[in-house]
């Protein structure tokens, strides 16, 4: 499969095992149904996908079997441009519905972005004419927004819900008004747009918030949460003030892999890690005796692969599309390929990525790959002055290896 997109192949499909005859004749019907509809080559598989899960998965894993490469929105013909609907609604049930719905699709990857912004406006209108605003469907909104990467638009709702006379919101919505305000403030700083003063002085208002939550219960989402935070504050900042960010970046991520009852370890383990190996080879921490990792790399090493081997045995048992979920393998296969730094872990990098964004994820997900490969990049521009001529070959290798995984992503993410 790698090898045709590499020569020029628009899409691939390729059985990873041997398959069922009949569910992978209804595979290939519901497939090729789908895209000579218009829908998107993403779109169709994952329909196909779920057609014959829910046809033969009592009988046969056939549905897990295909592998996908190429372009996720590659069309056999251009669908044409839907008219933005105009809403009249009744109660707010009806609105939410459709902004569930819409969540849905991004989440699927089958979507204009111009047509959902459209569409968020054309409800919203809706639901302010008719006066039946819920804060449910200011939280969708606001959801909504930051899978489109519409930062600002994501925060500014946000702030409308929290900021009402009577607010009325889950502290879910809290934790994503959180993950996003330090993003929005990393792309201000690299369009310049206010003084740095200012971003940090924001940085430092989202800080104090998560450990506001994480006074009221110490989970692993919200460790995470100030990890992200700490990392992003930590690429606005220089020398010894980004050096401490990143430290307690790691010491967060640290502390949610080993709080217990944490579901997504593989996202703790991949940053803490991560920012651990990117410290040790820039020469400011030292694996087992550092402040950051705690860990001899061995110990690190034998983490992911114990995560990576979990993975593997469960990747074809059950229907989840949650993208972080899905996305798991690659992301750890890449934070493994950060400390082993081998070709052969390069390239089944880019298959594993392939694979995925093939088939899942919204615009939003792949951003955040990216922006991660922005923080890593970052990171390694900091370089002891003491270093060592061997250690600086192994820095360079590693400045090297992440450009390299970004040049496939930029072109896999379109």
């Amino acid at each position: 499969g790698t090898q045709l997109i590499e020569i020029g192949v628009k899409a691939v499909i390729v059985a990873g095992w041997a398959v069922d005859d009949e569910a992978a004749l209804d595979f290939t019907e519901t497939f090729y149904d789908n895209m000579f509809e218009g829908y998107n080559f993403g779109e169709s598989v994952k329909r196909a996908r779920k057609k014959i899960f829910q046809d033969h998965g009592h009988r046969t894993n056939t549905w897990g079997a295909y592998q996908c490469y190429g372009d996720p929105f590659y069309n056999l013909r251009a669908r044409e441009r839907a008219t933005t609907k105009t809403y009249d609604f009744i109660i707010p049930e009806e609105a939410e519905i459709e902004l569930s719905n819409m969540l849905n699709r991004i989440d699927i990857g089958s979507y204009n972005a111009g047509d959902i912004m459209e569409t968020i406006q054309s409800i919203s209108k809706a639901v302010d004419s008719a006066a039946i605003r819920t804060p449910q469907i200011t939280t969708m909104e606001a959801y909504l927004y930051s899978a489109l990467n519409r930062y600002d638009m994501a925060c500014s709702t946000f702030e409308k819900l929290i900021g009402q006379a009577k607010a009325r919101y889950h502290v879910e919505a809290m934790e994503k008004y959180c993950n996003v305000r330090p993003k929005l403030l990393v792309e201000k700083f690299r369009k310049n747009s206010e003084p740095v003063e200012t971003l940090l002085a924001g940085m430092d208002d989202a800080i104090e918030d998560i450990q506001a939550l994480l006074r009221y219960g110490q989970t692993a989402e919200r460790n995470n949460l100030l990890g992200s935070a700490y990392k992003r504050k930590s690429m606005i900042l220089k020398g010894a003030d980004k050096i401490k960010a990143l430290k307690l970046s790691a010491e967060a991520y640290m502390k949610a892999y080993d709080t217990p009852g944490n579901t997504d370890t593989f996202y703790s383990l991949v940053n803490w890690a991560s920012i651990a190996n990117a410290m040790t080879v820039t020469g400011y921490d030292a694996w087992g005796s550092g402040s950051i990792s705690g860990r001899t790399k061995n110990a690190i090493q034998k983490l992911f692969t114990e995560e990576i081997e979990r993975f593997e045995k469960t990747a074809n048992q059950s229907e989840d599309i949650d993208y972080w979920n899905v996305v798991a393998l690659a992301n750890l296969k890449f934070g493994l390929a950060q400390l082993l730094l081998t070709r052969d872990n390069a390239d089944e990098i880019f298959a594993a990525y392939r694979s995925v964004w093939g088939y899942v994820g919204h615009m939003g997900n792949r951003q955040a790959e990216m922006e991660h490969i922005d923080f890593l990049q970052d990171m390694l521009t900091l370089q002891k002055k003491d270093l060592k001529a061997a250690d600086i070959k192994k820095l360079d290798q590693l400045r090297g290896f992440i450009g390299t995984v970004r040049t496939h992503l930029e072109a896999l993410k379109g």
